[in-house]
């Protein structure tokens, strides 16, 4: 890959950004994925240009260095709490995009989360790969050993922070890590950056650290198209910070991808998703204009209420309602916390239709969404299926949706049932077990559909 051609951009606060761009396109914009960045020195750790150099097929991927560090001015003044948002704005408008694209990687990741908020107008899709939901992905332990070393002897602080977040296996790999961080941020900057949030060894003050509430309150305010990518097995990022980051979007899917990275800063999986993920999305058009519809395959969760006509007779309007707003709420927050999308240009009112990108996501949404039924007094006939469905606006078309429907009908009250594609996507990576309830003729489909029953592991 060639050597980068590295512009300047000047920030709100008067500080010099180095920028620059690979291939054409649409612009995604990509914070660095190495966790520190220098935009000549990441070039040399080949799997990453080759990694750039996949992504800018058919798009722009422009990448930049924070303040501080790589090639941005360095030896800055103590920064304003909201630094990185106003880094990347700057980027943003250099480019001269009215909209872009956004992966943020690692801590890093909340700052495109934070623009994204500040900038809905301008953040097409947003990408967010191993990011914390608290903005900071260190425990407090960690954060004050690191901060410790940091302030003693910066070599110590590098050396050791890169091999507890790569692994003690692989020293070669830690400490060759460790020099690349020492080049990206000196030591007079990282101590200038130590009460900051969002930094690596920055241990934060409460006049500097954004609090939990205010990051959460950030990512209630993110209207765009969300994609959380956690890596399985990360080392410090458990799998309840990405299902916390997904649920305080709205609207964010989750994937969670295998840990085998093969060389990577990113993973083969999370890289085949990212590029599917924009390659299925297109600029909203405006409103004078139809939406264009989109094609794509998801995995379909379809729950109503069994009988609610008795129901309703039996409990009165007035008390039914009311039950039913419950469980809705229930419903809606057992689909985000399972990383999928609610559908609300098809609110059932007695039930309720999400997609996934997982089939075991979807499963595991399915059987909290029946547990919550059942304990409202409300018991829900569930239904999975999985295939094309057309996306148009906030929602879904399609011979899927359909056949889903169908298999929700034949569930009994508080019952799962999976079509047959979707057991067979699940079978190694779903915590279940599936019982054979053979093939059924459908309503309006051709041909016989074979379900199954999930049953959770005891």
């Amino acid at each position: 890959m060639r050597e980068p051609e590295i512009r300047y951009t000047r920030t709100e606060d008067g500080l010099s950004i180095a920028y620059t761009v690979y291939g054409e396109g649409e612009p995604l914009i990509v914070t660095a994925p190495l966790g520190y960045s220098h935009l000549a020195l990441e070039l040399r750790y080949g799997p990453l240009a080759q990694w750039y150099e996949r992504l800018s097929h058919g798009r722009a991927v422009v990448r930049f260095d924070w303040r501080a560090q790589g090639l941005s001015q360095r030896n800055v003044p103590a920064p304003p709490r909201m630094w990185g948002e106003t880094d990347l704005r700057a980027v943003v408008d250099a480019i001269g995009a009215e909209r872009v694209d956004l992966l943020g990687c690692g801590s890093s990741g909340f700052w495109a989360a934070a623009f994204a908020a500040a900038a809905p107008e301008r953040v097409r899709n947003l990408i967010l790969w191993a990011t914390p939901a608290t903005g900071f992905a260190w425990g407090a332990r960690e954060v004050e050993i690191a901060t410790s070393l940091a302030t003693q002897d910066y070599r110590i602080f590098t050396e050791t922070i890169a091999a507890a977040i790569l692994g003690f296996e692989d020293p070669q790999r830690a400490h060759a890590w460790a020099q690349f961080i020492r080049r990206a941020m000196n030591e007079e900057d990282h101590h200038t950056f130590a009460d900051m949030p969002t930094v690596p060894g920055g241990r934060g003050t409460s006049k500097t650290r954004l609090s939990e509430e205010a990051v959460d309150a950030i990512l209630r305010r993110i209207g765009a198209r969300t994609l959380v990518l956690h890596p399985a097995g990360f080392r410090n990022m458990p799998l309840d910070s990405a299902q916390q980051l997904t649920a305080a979007i709205s609207g964010a899917r989750l994937l969670i991808c295998d840990d085998d990275r093969s060389g990577l800063p990113i993973g083969e999986q999370a890289t085949a998703a990212i590029e599917t993920f924009l390659g299925g999305s297109v600029s909203p058009p405006r409103p004078a204009e139809p939406t264009a519809a989109l094609p794509g395959t998801a995995v379909i969760l379809f729950a109503d209420i069994a009988d609610s006509t008795a129901l309703t007779e039996r409990l009165g309007d007035a008390r039914f309602r009311e039950r039913a707003r419950a469980l809705d709420d229930a419903l809606r927050a057992a689909v985000r916390e399972h990383g999928g999308a609610v559908i609300d240009a098809k609110t059932l009112g007695d039930g309720i239709l999400a997609t996934f990108a997982a089939a075991s996501q979807a499963i595991a949404a399915a059987l909290a969404c029946a547990s919550a039924g059942s304990h409202a007094g409300l018991p829900l006939h569930v239904g999975l299926h999985a295939g094309d469905v057309i996306r148009e606006a906030d929602n879904v078309f399609g011979g899927a949706v359909n056949i889903a429907a169908r298999i929700s009908a034949l569930a009994a009250p508080g019952e799962v049932l999976v079509s047959d594609i979707v057991r067979g996507l699940a079978r190694t990576s779903a915590v279940v077990t599936f019982e054979d309830r053979g093939e059924h003729a459908l309503k309006g489909i051709a041909e016989p559909q074979r379900v199954f029953a999930v049953k959770p592991l005891d």
